[in-house]
C-alpha cells in the first residue's frame, strides 16, 4: 500500500479556504498526481485541504473522504496567562530547541520545558492515535516500532492535510519525535511525501519513496 500525504495550498487561513496562488498550487498538484493510480481521497475536513483535494477529485472522478483527526494541530498555552516562546507554535521553539543545543529526539518532549505549558502535545497525541486506526483499519496494525500486515491492501491513498497534521503522523509512523521532524521536514504548499506499507506479512517499518517534495510548483507563477 502506498499512502501520499499533500499539504494544502496557499491559504487565506481567515476564510479557510485557498488564494488564487493556492489554487494554482493544488491544480499542479493534482495534475501531478493524476498519473499515481490513487485509488482512494481522504482530507481533513478544513476547508483549505478540502478545496486542495477538489482538483484531484476533478481530475479522477473520486470522491473525498474525510479524517477528522487529520484536522491543523492547534498551539497556545493550556492555562490563561501562561507565557510561551513563541505563543507555543511549534515549528519555531522546535527551531528554538536547536538553537539552544537541545534534545530533539527526547520521546518525551511534550514534557519537557520547552511544550509541557503548551496544548500542542495532546493534540499530536490525538494525530497519532487517529493515525493508527486509520491504517489498522487498512489493513496495517503499529505495533511499536513496526507495523505488521494484518489484511491485504495494494491501494494508493492521498490524504490532503497540514504542515503540522502531516509532520505529527509521519513522526509517529516512522518512530521519531515530532520537534526532530519540525526542524527536518516541515513541508511548503502541496508538498507530497510518499511512504509504502510491506503486505509481506513480516513486522516492517514503511518505506519513505519519497518526502516533502513541491517540484510542481516551482515555477515562476505558483511558488
Amino acid at each position: 500500500m502506498k499512502l501520499i500525504f499533500v499539504r494544502h495550498g496557499e491559504p487565506d487561513y481567515k476564510a479557510d479556504c485557498l488564494t488564487e496562488l493556492g489554487k494554482k498550487q493544488a491544480k499542479a498538484a493534482a495534475e501531478r498526481l493524476k498519473g499515481e493510480n490513487i485509488d482512494e481521497i481522504y482530507a481533513s475536513p478544513l476547508g483549505r485541504a478540502r478545496e486542495t483535494a477538489s482538483y484531484l477529485v476533478d481530475e479522477l472522478g473520486k470522491p473525498i473522504h474525510i479524517c477528522d483527526f487529520m484536522r491543523e494541530i492547534g498551539w497556545g498555552a493550556k492555562k490563561e496567562g501562561d507565557e510561551l516562546p513563541f505563543n507555543g507554535h511549534p515549528w519555531m521553539v522546535s527551531q528554538q530547541i536547536a538553537a539552544d543545543g537541545g534534545d530533539l529526539l527526547d520521546v518525551n518532549w511534550a514534557d519537557g520545558k520547552y511544550f509541557n505549558k503548551s496544548i500542542v502535545g495532546k493534540r499530536v497525541r490525538e494525530v497519532q492515535s487517529g493515525i493508527d486506526a486509520f491504517l489498522e483499519e487498512m489493513g496495517f496494525r503499529h505495533e511499536y516500532p513496526y507495523f505488521s500486515c494484518i489484511k491485504p491492501n495494494g491501494k494508493t491513498i492521498a490524504l490532503f492535510s497540514h504542515a503540522g497534521s502531516s509532520t505529527a503522523a509521519l513522526a509517529h509512523i516512522l518512530n521519531l519525535p515530532f520537534p526532530y521532524l519540525c526542524v527536518t521536514c516541515e513541508p511548503l504548499f502541496t508538498a507530497i511525501t510518499v511512504l509504502e506499507f510491506d503486505e509481506s506479512g513480516k513486522k516492517s517499518i514503511p518505506r519513505v519513496l519519497l518526502l516533502n517534495d513541491s517540484r510542481h510548483i516551482e515555477t515562476c507563477e505558483i511558488i
